[in-house]
């Protein structure tokens, strides 16, 4: 059986992770034989009952405090965990995740949490064989969200987003420089261009493994 393999796409709010997430997939069932049919594509918040939770948070329709919407990710991490990635990549699926626990320590450290506490709230989880951090300006962000929706949710405002878009990237490089294989793409261009370097990144993580 084929290794299995967990790919996380993160990035601000309008960064085009979830679009990324997609067409990474429709990408790999595509042109990967050896994973066709074990492609998995999956995100956070989950679509379970505490995933349920945090987007009424998002949303503005709950309130709660900073360190409980932290353990709220932090729990539906964990069932998400239990229940799709461990499962998933034992069976050799490849694994795509539209945001993980780099998200956490991003949005939830620049809400005020301790990020020391938040690394130790996800310590036990399945560190990703790939991270790809996607980048753009917060007036592109905002931009691309404004013309998909209405109103604007929990934390998507620019001086907040800023900070968040700074911590992403400082924590990236920590995470990195503690071993895990962290890649930052530029998405302020057109998409098919991110999309292809994306694309040589996963090929690359493929291919140093023993993948063919």
């Amino acid at each position: 059986m084929k290794k299995g393999w967990l790919v996380v796409l993160e990035g601000i709010d309008g960064a085009g992770h979830s679009a990324h997430a997609s067409e990474l997939a429709r990408w790999a069932e595509r042109e990967l034989a050896d994973y066709r049919g074990r492609v998995v594509l999956t995100r956070e918040p989950t679509d379970g009952p505490i995933g349920a939770l945090i987007r009424s948070v998002l949303r503005k329709e709950l309130e709660v405090g900073p360190e409980t919407l932290a353990l709220l990710f932090a729990a539906d991490r964990m069932e998400h965990i239990r229940q799709v990635i461990r499962p998933r990549l034992a069976e050799g699926c490849l694994i795509i995740c539209d945001r993980y626990y780099l998200s956490s320590y991003a949005y939830q450290s620049a809400a005020g949490v301790d990020l020391e506490w938040l690394m130790q709230l996800n310590s036990r989880c399945p560190r990703p064989d790939l991270t790809v951090l996607l980048d753009a300006p917060v007036e592109v962000c905002l931009s691309r969200i404004r013309e998909g929706r209405e109103h604007l949710e929990l934390f998507e405002e620019a001086d907040f987003l800023e900070e968040v878009r700074r911590r992403f990237l400082e924590i990236a490089d920590r995470l990195e420089r503690e071993g895990e294989r962290v890649v930052v793409v530029k998405t302020d261009r057109p998409f098919e261009e991110a999309h292809e370097e994306i694309v040589r990144h996963v090929v690359r993580l493929l291919a140093s493994r023993g993948w063919e």
